[in-house]
């Protein structure tokens, strides 16, 4: 009945206005707490605040109202809407999912950091007081290098976790260049974007919605924020004040490289979470000085100051530890959620042969019976799915790992001591032998064919004489029907990922060999195991070239888009493939391969052309 009075009442009076009377934010006073549906700013939400929304809808001014309290749903404008959602915080008992709301402020109320500022952004994203690893608004924090989340003594090329190379020298620094990148060493590809993921040291460190910036948010910030260079309790930094008054400051802490500090009270450096597609090994930063705040791209191994952001309602993507896994007859093994948004529920497409229990992050499959069951995860909060494939055995049925092939029955699962686990396999698919060829696949394919360009690939649209573009199959399709490994050999084994690529080649010894007259490369690991690859060469067009002069291997990432020119409607034209040269071409002092694609090659890492796939296994 109360909230059917209120409602009544609110519905006289807003409906005798103009529907289309919507006043933009305009505050007449600023509050220093942000607290939803307070419009008079008393701290408390009473029938009090929903009249002076109502007087404001209607155009009355009132130099008690608080604009930024009232827009209940965030955007910019103050309707019957926003007046709405007041009446159900009300008659709710200050409840009804507001309470899941962190309260945000104008400046820091006290000393308890960090805080969330609402500096009035267009997007609603709020912006934390103090940096990573700070406790003052004036500290400096940790510095970190790009997709790492804890501190270190050294930032160079060898220290830095996402890429590998060669350091002749031993200075810490690589002198393998590469001209398709620009960058000596290679560079791993750790997303689009690495926000709320294992990658993002503000989420990693502080958790829930706080995540790292992303360039659009460090472009909206200064975009819509009045820079001032200046110092708090004698930092040096820079102030940036919204349009409703809220303010942080941000400590010139400079930024580290080699085991030095460099600008520290001149410049101020702070990481955003996304890399530049075009540029392998930077990522970009918000930088200011004196004279300027901007925005660029820098290199990801430097150590840098990290601001977080929270955005209430900012979905990101659903990620698993495994998309396949064996386990025993009643054995269990965990699969954990790597990111989403904290509500999910599972499904077990065969309880007779697995079931499953989610605890937190952590799913917990249990084999029952010999057979095969999809488990999916599904994000209630986003709608996204994600399948773990389930094979159970019973005991002693799983494969046996080891170190070499002890016969000739493959192909064997090779462990070789690396961090995750992953096992590789003995040989390529399609071969019957370590130095076997095996098939040639374009990526996506699983099956061999005549002729590999344009017209035969199943993905590639041509929507005109001159342009066309390659249809995406997502961002990883191990485990899919595009999967070669996956659909060719079954159970769980899988085109290996850009991760499990850059793990083989940092925890591996690369030598150039030779196995039963087939020029290759030997990968081994610290346990003493190793794989032989053979350089199979590719085949473009109707061609089969480089065969014993080059290996190209195929992984299950797709590159993320790089370029767009006036022939390619998109950039979806490569995935990331790895390559080495032997003695019979020149290559025989280093290893030289490749993550990504060389844009103006014709063959280098296009999808439609036919590479060697080389299987893995996690258990």
């Amino acid at each position: 009945m109360r909230k059917l009075l209120l409602t009544l009442t609110l519905l006289s009076v807003a409906f005798a206005a103009d529907a289309q009377i919507a006043k933009r934010l305009n505050p007449a006073k600023v509050s220093l707490a942000v607290l939803k549906g307070d419009t008079n700013d008393d701290g408390q939400v009473t029938v009090a605040d929903v009249m002076l929304a109502v007087i404001h809808i209607l155009g009355m001014q009132s130099d008690a109202f608080i604009a930024i309290n009232a827009d209940m749903n965030g955007d910019g404008d103050i309707t019957i809407a926003d007046v709405m959602k007041i009446v159900d915080f009300i008659v709710s008992g200050n409840s009804g999912g507001m309470d899941d709301v962190p309260q945000a402020y104008l400046t820091c109320p006290d000393g308890h950091h960090p805080h969330m500022i609402d500096l009035g952004l267009p997007s609603g994203t709020k912006w934390a007081c103090c940096n990573v690893g700070a406790v003052t608004l004036e500290g400096y924090g940790g510095y970190y290098a790009w997709g790492e989340t804890e501190e270190k003594n050294v930032y160079n090329d060898v220290s830095y976790l996402y890429a590998t190379g060669v350091d002749d020298d031993n200075d810490g620094w690589y002198e393998d260049y590469h001209s398709e990148t620009g960058f000596s060493g290679v560079w791993q590809n750790l997303g689009g974007d690495v926000s709320g993921s294992q990658y993002d040291v503000a989420h990693v460190k502080w958790g829930e919605s706080w995540v790292m910036p992303s360039a659009d948010q460090i472009q909206e910030l200064m975009d819509n924020c009045t820079y001032v260079f200046t110092n708090l309790n004698g930092v040096v930094g820079g102030w940036f004040k919204g349009p409703h008054g809220g303010m942080i400051f941000l400590p010139s802490a400079g930024y580290r490289k080699g085991n030095g500090l460099s600008h520290a009270e001149s410049y101020g450096d702070y990481w955003s979470s996304t890399p530049n597609p075009s540029s392998a090994g930077n990522a970009y930063c918000l930088f200011f000085n004196s004279d300027e705040a901007g925005q660029n791209h820098f290199y990801r191994g430097n150590g840098r100051s990290v601001r977080p952001v929270s955005v209430e309602n900012t979905l990101r993507p659903l990620s698993l530890s495994m998309n396949s896994v064996y386990v025993n007859v009643g054995k269990t093994v965990a699969v954990e959620i790597l990111m989403g948004n904290g509500s999910y529920k599972i499904n077990c497409s065969a309880t007779n042969i697995a079931t499953t229990t989610l605890s937190g992050n952590t799913i917990v499959i249990t084999g029952v019976a010999p057979g095969t069951a999809v488990v999916t995860v599904t994000d209630t909060r986003s709608g996204q799915t994600a399948t773990i494939q389930v094979m159970v055995q019973e005991v002693g049925d799983i494969p046996q790992a080891y170190h070499s092939c002890p016969d000739n029955h493959h192909p064997h699962m090779i462990d070789l001591g690396l961090p995750s686990g992953t096992l590789w396999a003995c040989c390529n698919v399609g071969a019957t032998s370590p130095e076997g060829y095996g098939g040639y696949y374009a990526w996506g394919e699983t099956e061999e064919k005549f002729c590999y360009d344009e017209e035969t690939y199943p993905w590639f649209v041509r929507n005109s004489e001159w342009t066309y573009y390659y249809e995406s199959l997502g961002d990883d399709i191990a485990c899919t029907e595009h999967d070669v490994a996956f659909v060719k050999w079954g159970g769980v084994w899988r085109m290996p990922t850009q991760e499990d690529l850059s793990e083989l080649f940092r925890n591996t010894t690369f030598t150039h060999d030779k196995m039963n007259g087939i020029y290759g490369g030997r990968l081994t690991g610290s346990n003493g195991a190793y794989i032989f690859m053979p350089a199979a060469g590719a085949k473009v067009g109707y061609d089969l070239n480089d065969v014993g002069e080059y290996g190209l291997y195929w992984t299950s990432t797709q590159f993320p888009p790089v370029y767009v020119t006036m022939y390619v409607n998109n950039c979806l034209c490569h995935a990331y493939h790895y390559q080495f040269g032997t003695e019979k071409n020149g290559y025989a002092d280093h290893l030289d391969y490749y993550e990504g694609p060389r844009p103006g090659d014709a063959g280098g890492g296009s999808r439609k052309d036919g590479f060697s796939v080389r299987p893995v296994v996690n258990f």
